[in-house]
């Protein structure tokens, strides 16, 4: 079993490497900052500077055109890593240890988060005077957010797909409309339920430790999603085709993702 790391653990080793005693974050960071993190499934750890110390999921103020750098430990032995939402800073993905990842901020950027767990672990990204526009965005009510896999919807599929995952695509195997194609456009008809059928055959187990299937909205999270399968398993998800649903992904390959098209 995995070696889970504590969060007094991990703060109190980072503070023996003098990384423990920032400047808070309640303002844009200057260039050349350091955050301090720890992954766990639960969500990501502050550790510094102080201001986000024992957060989970702390807001970053970052400033446009600065650079930063961000040092995160993996703290339950599970698949993490780091990545950045609108811009394509993503490390690869580790069951333990640290990692240190370098970046300039820019514009786009709107969240950092962890591709196998990017519900339970996201936090928010404000550039500069942005801060205060968001305040009333984080007043409204957040989208459905799964730490586990969703619960399966009452009823019988009007119909099962099948699939394989290899790597960087998703086979399709039936049915015969879409069999052969590589990550095909799925017709579905709103508000019916349906089921994916999926073996994970991707041969890299060393870079991907495993891989959910997610469905997602147009907003980009997850309206139903499978539990962890490793490479060489197999799993499948029963879900609805509500109205918002436009996409399905493999979430530690970002690249194997399909179109949705409601009908």
């Amino acid at each position: 079993m995995p070696r889970r790391r504590s969060r007094r653990a991990l703060m109190k080793g980072l503070a023996v490497l003098g990384i423990g005693g920032m400047t808070g974050i309640g303002s844009a960071q200057e260039s050349g900052t350091t955050i301090q993190l720890g992954g766990e499934t639960a969500g990501w750890v502050g550790v510094a500077p102080d201001s986000i110390e024992g957060e989970t999921n702390p807001s970053l103020n970052l400033e446009a055109g600065e650079e930063y750098t961000v040092e995160w430990e993996n703290l339950d032995g599970q698949a993490h890593n780091f990545a950045i939402e609108g811009s394509d800073v993503q490390s690869e993905i580790i069951t333990d240890g640290t990692q240190t990842v370098e970046f300039t901020a820019t514009e786009q950027m709107t969240a950092y988060y962890c591709q196998p767990h990017p519900e339970s672990m996201r936090g928010d990204i404000n550039l500069g005077e942005a801060q205060d526009e968001q305040e009333g965005a984080d007043e409204e009510e957040e989208p459905r957010q799964f730490d586990e896999p969703s619960e399966e919807p009452d009823g019988d599929p009007v119909a099962t797909l099948e699939f394989t995952l290899t790597e960087e695509q998703w086979e399709a195997e039936s049915p015969s409309e879409i069999e052969g194609e590589t990550n095909p456009t799925l017709n579905l008809v709103e508000g019916e339920i349906y089921e994916i059928e999926f073996s994970v055959e991707t041969g890299r187990p060393e870079r991907h430790p495993g891989h959910y299937l997610v469905v997602f909205n147009e907003d980009g999270w997850a309206t139903a999603r499978t539990d962890f399968v490793k490479d060489g398993g197999s799993d499948s998800l029963k879900f609805v085709a509500e109205s918002d649903v436009v996409g399905y992904r493999d979430q530690a390959q970002l690249d194997a993702e399909g179109e949705i098209v409601l009908h």
